[in-house]
């Protein structure tokens, strides 16, 4: 038995130091000495120079020489009442010093974190740098035909990642653009159609006219009349009837252009695109598989908004408003870093797991991001990483009567023209 404690901190028992007086005794505890080892001498002081004297014999087996009697059992049982209270006594003094490291380690710890270093007004929490991932999918179900980048590759907005197979939207385009023709060519019948109605109309309108002169004098009959009458009532449906034919080609022809842009977008969705400036995080689709509509094919992390959220106990986010300026220190970058709070949740929710709060006491949590300027991301777009720790500093609302709180020296910015990327 070894005690993970100086010996020379406690006192000596009988005249040895406590640890070799334990390896001592525990052997003991379980043995029975000869008697004679014991002679005229008490039985703690016969097992002392037992053990002095008789080192071998306390490596072999137990010895029980002929002759043992009742002084043997008296031996062992003032061994076993040394040892239990030797026993007692280490206790009592092994729970004093594990009280004493506790309350020394316990208010260490409560003055790291009860003394921050950081003005009144300025608050600050734990945190990632996080970025939205954004999905590219296919609108249409098709053959993949190539992708045009890897994982970990920078994508600009608008630039072309992957191709689906168009052969088959080609011909569709192909016939819906016959069909258009088709349907222009019957409204030009139809138009003609509607000439050759109005000429004729004109004709039997003259004819009435004529005849009813004619009547008029005597010379034509009622008969003929009507037959003239009749002709142009004739004329009028044949006209009104090639107008309506028109009208029902040019519903067919906007119907036809409809279904021949329709398969050209299909033929556009074939290319697919980024859809902002970012990082290809996974490459979901391979050359030659059959996708549905609907399934993705890469997955990009947005770098047009690169932020660190952490979270804040009540007490100090009511003081903290959107826009309010913040700091950011990253693990891997020795620099302060500026940044902007554009989100406050305006519900409170339950401290995670994984992150660390200024007060553990306090359950409820609020929910900050504070963004990275665009510019900054820009500049070093090559070395942007999501997921890397650092802490969030802001500036809180003054309370009533007192000034605004200004950023410590340690949180001054750096200069961005310099900043170092990572430690070395």
């Amino acid at each position: 038995v070894t005690l993970a404690i100086p010996s020379k901190a406690i006192t000596s028992i009988f005249g040895e130091e406590l640890e070799t007086t334990l390896h001592r005794y525990v052997w003991l505890y379980n043995q029975q000495l000869p008697q004679s080892a014991l002679g005229s001498k008490s039985p703690l002081q016969a097992m002392k120079d037992w053990h002095t004297l008789k080192p071998a014999l306390i490596k072999k087996q137990p010895y029980y020489p002929p002759g043992c009697n009742t002084w043997a059992i008296m031996v062992e049982h003032s061994a076993r009442t040394s040892w239990r209270e030797n026993d007692m006594r280490v206790n009592k003094a092994l729970i004093a010093l594990l009280a004493v490291a506790a309350l020394g380690v316990g208010y260490y710890f409560l003055e790291q974190a009860s003394d921050t270093g950081l003005p009144e007004g300025i608050a600050f929490g734990n945190g990632q740098v996080e970025a939205v991932q954004v999905d590219v999918s296919s609108l249409i179900a098709g053959r993949v035909a190539s992708v045009m980048v890897k994982e970990g590759d920078l994508v600009e907005p608008e630039q072309l990642v992957a191709l689906l197979d168009a052969d088959v939207i080609t011909a569709q385009l192909a016939q819906a653009q016959a069909e258009v023709a088709a349907a222009n060519a019957q409204v030009v019948a139809a138009e003609a159609t509607i000439a050759q109605a109005e000429a004729l109309m004109t004709l039997a309108e003259e004819e009435l006219t004529r005849t009813e002169a004619l009547e008029q004098r005597g010379t034509a009959t009622t008969q003929v009349l009507d037959s003239r009458k009749t002709d142009v009532a004739v004329a009028q449906a044949n006209l009104d009837a090639a107008k309506a034919a028109l009208v029902s080609y040019q519903r067919g022809v906007d119907a036809a252009v409809a279904a021949a842009a329709q398969v050209a977008s299909n033929l556009e969705d074939t290319e697919l695109t980024s859809p902002t400036l970012g990082r290809v995080l996974y490459r979901l689709a391979e050359p030659g598989e059959v996708i549905s509509a609907g399934s993705k094919v890469l997955t990009i992390v947005d770098l047009s908004e690169v932020y660190l959220e952490f979270f804040l106990p009540a007490t100090q986010a009511h003081r903290l408003a959107v826009g309010s300026e913040a700091r950011i220190k990253l693990d891997v970058v020795d620099a302060v870093v500026p940044a902007t709070v554009t989100f406050v949740s305006p519900v409170s929710q339950f401290t995670p797991r994984s992150v660390e709060t200024a007060d553990e006491r306090q359950n409820l949590v609020f929910r900050v991001r504070a963004r990275i300027p665009q510019e900054l991301v820009q500049t070093y777009i090559d070395y942007v990483r999501t997921g890397i720790r650092g802490v969030a500093y802001v500036r809180l609302a003054p309370t009533a009567g007192t000034a605004e709180t200004d950023w410590p020296e340690e949180l001054a910015l750096d200069d961005l023209a310099a900043l170092p990327i990572l430690n070395q």
